[in-house]
């Protein structure tokens, strides 16, 4: 026993832990001290508290920053990305007669002027595409639906889903030929992919293709190809399928098919196109033509895809489209689903149905 009136020394740790809390209690705690720092002198409950608020407060801040990234990073970066690659076409281009239909800035509204025939105007600039990116195939020009972009393709339909031109991340992606398309010798069907986002930008004008005024104005979608070559191809199919079969009665209308073995095949195709099209043209379709689909997805219900289906302009036949021979389809063929949203009775139960060839 030591002398009476002394106490035992404490270990340094003990100390440094009062000393802690004397100093602490001085004076009154700051925000970050009080809820997200652990201190010395913290008990085990006010330790775990702290630990739980601190994983609540990152979860915020990751939050925080991919809305930025999404609302207003992604975006910006998009629109920047896209003038870019405009300057870039511009630079070599033909200049546009004063009579020419001026290329349309990203989200502008589309001007609804008659469509003429008019000179091709063919740019120059595929090498410099090719050179910054070798997956790019094409120009696409649809003016209807504010499209004007230029079309990669690559080993997968995934890749330019959420890879911009120069092939870093953006839900933007970048419009892009189905994988089974070919190009020399071109398919059958040229199928083209984009997303319909948000902000107008991408292929979410392709929606205004629903609208008989838009087909009647701007019924002409344009490839302009490496080397100098423009396809053009007459609209003569707009519609809406289902991604899944329990949606439409157990089928799918595969109209993303790229080749046809046959006439009875293609046939049955181009039956099911005229058949669900919100817009008649008029514009005839026959075995050994050429065709181009573009398809973005659209919500009215889950897995739901817009298409229009355009037919290449043949040798010596004018790009004109009379507008006063584009009418509304007054019964277009809809997937089940629709109708039964409608509380409507599906006049095509029992109709023929088409597949694509078996391989």
């Amino acid at each position: 026993m030591g002398k009476k009136g002394k106490h035992p020394p404490e270990s340094n740790e003990a100390l440094d832990a009062v000393e802690a809390v004397i100093r602490t209690a001085k004076r009154k705690k700051n925000f970050f001290e009080a809820n997200v720092i652990p201190l010395k002198g913290d008990s085990k409950r006010e330790r775990r508290r702290k630990s739980v608020f601190d994983l609540m407060l990152l979860v915020v801040v990751a939050s925080a920053v991919v809305l930025v990234w999404y609302s207003v990073l992604d975006p910006m970066n998009a629109k920047k990305d896209y003038e870019a690659l405009m300057r870039m076409r511009q630079t070599e281009a033909t200049t546009l007669a004063p009579e020419e239909q001026p290329t349309t800035p990203l989200g502008e509204v589309v001007p609804m002027e008659p469509v003429t025939e008019k000179p091709t105007v063919v740019h120059q600039s595929a090498e410099k595409f090719l050179a910054r990116n070798k997956d790019y195939k094409f120009w696409l020009s649809a003016p209807g639906g504010n499209i004007n972009y230029p079309v990669v393709q690559y080993t997968d339909n995934d890749y330019y889903l959420h890879k911009n031109f120069d092939r870093k991340p953006s839900r933007y992606g970048n419009p892009f030929l189905d994988y089974r398309s070919k190009t020399d010798p071109v398919s059958t069907n040229l199928i083209i992919y984009g997303h319909n986002m948000k902000d107008g930008t991408i292929f979410a004008g392709l929606k205004n293709y629903r609208q008989r005024d838009v087909v009647a104005r701007y019924p002409i979608i344009t490839l302009e190809w490496p080397g100098g070559n423009t396809s053009q191809y007459k609209i003569f199919s707009v519609l809406v399928v289902n991604g899944k079969a329990k949606d439409d009665n157990g089928h799918i209308f595969a109209v993303n098919t790229p080749d046809f073995p046959d006439a009875k095949s293609f046939e049955g195709y181009i039956r099911q196109l005229e058949e669900r099209t919100y817009t008649k043209t008029g514009v005839d379709v026959q075995y050994g033509d050429k065709l181009i689909a573009l398809q973005t997805c659209v919500y009215d219900f889950e897995d739901e895809f817009l298409y229009v289906v355009g037919r290449m302009v043949r040798p010596g036949e004018s790009i004109k489209v009379d507008p006063a021979g584009v009418k509304a389809n007054p019964n277009p063929r809809l997937p089940q689903i629709m109708y039964t949203k409608r509380g409507a009775k599906n006049p095509f139960v029992g109709a023929e149905q088409w597949s694509p060839p078996s391989r």
